[in-house]
């Protein structure tokens, strides 16, 4: 019950070096396991089938003088998750759902194991070295719902420091590890879409900075961090911004949908190319006109562009041309040549003076 307690009022702030928070939907297995154990066994099956909890701490004390036989007082200071945030999490759930005066027959009997790590004060404990040693902890004893690798990465400077940015410049919710802002959501603080997805940043990312090449890779987060992606520049964040903004308008903020959708990555490059302010606070209105003014402008760029670059058409039927055949632009095969980007950069000049001067 101390478990269920202590993590119903903390909640995921002792899994800050988890590589992964609550996850509700892709754990729910496990989590239904647990909630039977508890709910419905009523003896201590618990203990048997639960692997336990793995914590981190900087100080721990034991106090068995506290006048009560065959018990006693455990006290951490700074306590960390690092395995077993889904049983802790279940546990506070099932906390929270039962009413106060039931609680106590509830957990009556229900015993965890908990492993304690005290880290040395003399050693390193800094954030790398904690690091570290959870990566290495949780690849030898995680085995309930699994840690994918991508999820390894959470916890990386690199992360973190983008998760600060995006919130403090945008006000966005970067989900840097898998159910981050889960209990958010359940008690309805949080809104879905208020919660931006890993994997649907480095797409809208690297498309809106003319990286259409690896903004349809899979498992985009992973490979961006195994290749040692560099911090992205204030300008190159407010280009992932506007475009991001234009997803949502267009209706389509599904990263696996942007990875199917060549052309869809293609037209948040041009559309940030061409309607982009340069103050963030007039992003709103530019992208709404953006929206109204893209669908024709992007027409008839896209015909311009058959006549210049016949090297990088595919045949297509229509009409005209040698039997009935005539060549039609592949625009999923221009876009990733530099001939395009160069194409939307002379465009974007071309048609400053189709918008106000502050949405250039």
């Amino acid at each position: 019950m101390e478990i269920a307690r202590t993590f119903h009022r903390y909640k995921n702030s002792i899994l800050k070096f988890n590589p992964r928070s609550y996850l509700e939907l892709e754990g729910g297995k496990v989590n239904a396991a647990i909630r039977k154990s508890i709910l419905v066994e009523g003896k201590n099956e618990f203990a048997l089938y639960n692997n336990g909890i793995t914590m981190l701490s900087d100080e721990t004390n034991l106090n068995e003088k506290i006048g009560q036989r065959n018990r006693a007082q455990l006290n951490v200071r700074n306590p960390q998750i690092i395995n077993g945030g889904q049983t802790a999490y279940t546990l506070s759930r099932i906390y929270e759902e039962t009413p106060e005066h039931e609680r106590e027959a509830l957990f009556a009997g229900k015993e965890l194991l908990l492993k304690v790590i005290t880290l040395s004060r003399e050693g390193q404990t800094g954030t790398k070295s904690k690091v570290d040693l959870i990566e290495a902890i949780s690849i030898a004893t995680n085995q309930q719902t699994v840690v994918i690798t991508a999820d390894r990465y959470s916890n990386e400077e690199f992360n973190v420091e983008l998760q600060n940015r995006l919130f403090a410049r945008y006000g966005l919710l970067f989900e840097r590890k898998r159910g981050e802002f889960q209990d958010g959501v359940y008690q309805q603080y949080i809104g879905p879409k208020d919660i931006l997805e890993r994997n649907l940043f480095f797409r809208v990312y690297l498309a809106a900075n003319g990286k259409f090449k690896r903004a349809v890779e899979k498992r985009i987060f992973a490979r961006a961090m195994a290749a040692n992606e560099k911090p992205p520049s204030d300008a190159e964040l407010d280009r992932f911004y506007f475009a991001f903004l234009c997803l949502k308008n267009l209706g389509s903020d599904d990263q696996l949908a942007l990875r199917k959708n060549k052309i869809l990555c293609a037209k948040l490059y041009a559309m940030t190319s061409w309607y982009k302010p340069l103050d963030a606070d007039d992003f709103p209105d530019a992208v709404a006109r953006a929206t109204e003014l893209f669908p024709e402008r992007w027409l008839r760029f896209a015909k311009d562009a058959k006549a210049a670059f016949r090297g990088v058409v595919g045949a297509g039927r229509g009409p005209k041309g040698v039997g009935g055949v005539e060549r039609q632009l592949s625009v999923s095969g221009w876009f990733r040549s530099q001939d395009f980007l160069e194409a939307v950069a002379l465009e974007s000049d071309r048609g400053k003076g189709d918008v106000p001067e502050k949405n250039i």
